[in-house]
């Protein structure tokens, strides 16, 4: 068994486009694997997961801690069990992974442990024929100098949405990445007068497909309209670019959930993110 499961790095074109295939047939949901295989990155490490010569599965990574997986429904419990094993010793310092709640089950079935914690999240979709807007405050494309402006929203969404801890956030780099976004076109805002008091942009995008991401509106102007303006206006400039458009919420975000859900996206899937 040990010599038939393999863990691959994946370097070559021809290899990037055969898993780029498995993964679109299996019909996998999880954008930051598809980008990740898909879009050619020197700090990209990505893995085809064989058992013998069938691919099983695909590992993707940008810095070794937060782990994204994907594996077949149909994959036997002892190849399971070697893979995690390969895993674990490849990845020692991995603190997450971040995958469709079926894989994730899986791989910690495989190691025989549970995670520390884990944190569930609907994935939703929609096109352009159930796209249903709702605009009652206009959005705007910020120029390069908001990026300053914008930063304490994006702080903001990542400590109440993402879980991070505002001591060990690195501003300087948040602030890169969101002037990176914001001359791509990836960033939406609206401003009361001159103070931006909500965000959207993108976190992962594949061919005709994006991710949107760092939905955000102050505590003091939502529940009156700021969020369905603001996943409105966004929606409807990305789809000006793409055929479909993804996100996926916490669970528990009911007020999120409700206004995806009356703006015309989908839930079709579940992800989870397992700490280690």
């Amino acid at each position: 068994m040990k010599n038939s499961v393999k863990m691959v790095r994946v370097e070559r074109k021809n290899r990037e486009h055969e898993c780029v295939s498995f993964l679109k047939r299996a019909g996998v949901c999880n954008m930051y694997i598809l980008e990740g295989i898909g879009v050619h990155h020197s700090h990209f490490q990505n893995y085809c997961l064989y058992a013998g010569e069938e691919i099983v599965g695909i590992l993707h990574t940008k810095n070794s801690m937060y782990l994204h997986l994907y594996l077949v429904p149909e994959a036997d419990h002892l190849v399971v069990r070697e893979l995690a094993t390969l895993i674990g010793k490849g990845f020692p310092k991995a603190e997450m992974l971040f995958g469709d709640e079926r894989s994730v089950s899986l791989y910690f079935s495989g190691r025989g442990t549970r995670p520390v914690k884990t944190v569930r999240f609907i994935f939703m979709e929609i096109d352009h024929d159930r796209f249903k807007p709702r605009v009652r405050y206009r959005g705007e494309i910020p120029s390069a100098g908001d990026a300053a402006l914008l930063l304490p929203l994006q702080i903001q969404y990542e400590i109440e949405e993402v879980g991070a801890i505002k001591a060990q956030i690195d501003g300087k780099k948040v602030l890169k990445v969101m002037e990176r976004k914001i001359q791509r076109g990836e960033i939406t805002a609206i401003f009361d007068a001159k103070t931006p008091v909500a965000l959207a942009g993108i976190n992962a995008r594949f061919e005709n497909c994006c991710q949107i991401g760092s939905v955000y509106v102050l505590p003091e102007y939502r529940g009156r309209g700021y969020g369905y303006s603001m996943v409105s206006y966004h929606v409807a400039r990305l789809f000006k670019r793409y055929e479909r458009i993804v996100l996926f919420v916490h669970e528990n975000n009911e007020a999120a959930l409700h206004i995806y859900g009356n703006l015309g996206f989908e839930p079709t899937d579940v992800l989870v993110q397992a700490y280690c």
